[in-house]
């Protein structure tokens, strides 16, 4: 049960940090966007 649980804690993150560099290259896209519209 301990493993399973460990295992998943590690998919989780794994699953988290994919999410967290696809958001950031999502909202760097939207910031140059608005930004360039801005200049």
């Amino acid at each position: 049960m301990l493993a399973l649980f460990a295992f998943h804690q590690h998919d989780y993150l794994e699953i988290r940090r994919v999410f967290m560099k696809f958001g950031d290259r999502l909202k760097n896209a939207q910031w140059d966007r608005s930004h360039a519209s801005i200049t």
